[in-house]
């Protein structure tokens, strides 16, 4: 199973989006305080809140995107994620301009903007993050099966802690704190440019459709065979 999953173009691809969008997502969030603490003029504990406001955003996404998903648009999985990105690359674009960075070292960035401006970026860039997440699991199972969704979930869930140890280890540690902004904005727009060439199929939907119409049929078919025998016994009687 795992061949065949490291030979599937799409399901690859995948995994290198998670890893950026999830994983390294998760190390960028933890390093706020580090990138901003010496550089923007805003106490470390209101950079604790903008890491608190994005993980519980993260989490929100996730509930409210699988329920929308399951419910509604079970086959409109990689609009969802296409969106998720291009969403979280805009708002991370904006954090990034929002404080000092690479485009702008004064202590509030480019376009400033306050502490309630910064909660609100950081609550709806951790959102689309957080409601993408649990899309590419259920993605990924579609597009591989039948190869079990724990192969998969697996596979996602080992690149999502290399993309976090990437960033955390090696990005941060080679490049300036106020490059990463920069760095982790042009990662997500390479997340949108990537989903684009992600194939849409939805084989284990198809194989559930496949088998519920067997039994529908066969039940039909079992059905037509004992009528005749019901309506013989009415006229008898």
């Amino acid at each position: 199973e795992l061949m065949t999953l490291g030979l599937h173009p799409s399901f690859s691809l995948l995994c290198l989006i998670y890893s950026w969008s999830s994983g390294a997502f998760v190390g960028w969030t933890s390093l706020f305080d580090a990138m901003l603490s010496p550089y923007a003029a805003y106490s470390e504990k209101f950079i604790g809140y903008l890491s608190f406001v994005s993980t519980i955003a993260y989490i929100m996404g996730g509930i409210v995107s699988s329920w929308i998903v399951d419910k509604y648009i079970p086959r409109r999985m990689k609009a969802v994620l296409l969106l998720s990105c291009i969403f979280s690359a805009i708002f991370t674009g904006l954090f990034c301009l929002s404080v000092p960075s690479i485009f702008g070292s004064g202590p509030y960035g480019v376009i400033g903007g306050g502490k309630w401006w910064l909660l609100f970026v950081c609550f709806v860039l951790g959102f689309p993050n957080g409601a993408a997440a649990p899309i590419f699991y259920e993605f990924a199972a579609q597009i591989t099966f039948p190869v079990s969704e724990g192969s998969s979930a697996s596979a996602l869930s080992l690149f999502e802690n290399f993309g976090a140890l990437f960033l955390y280890e090696g990005i941060a540690r080679m490049s300036s704190n106020q490059a990463v902004n920069g760095i982790f904005t042009f990662g997500m727009l390479m997340c949108v440019w990537a989903m684009f060439f992600v194939k849409e199929e939805y084989r284990k939907a198809d194989a559930e459709d496949e088998m519920t119409e067997t039994i529908y049929s066969r039940i039909s078919e079992r059905s037509s065979e004992h009528t005749p025998l019901l309506s013989n016994w009415s006229l008898g009687s």
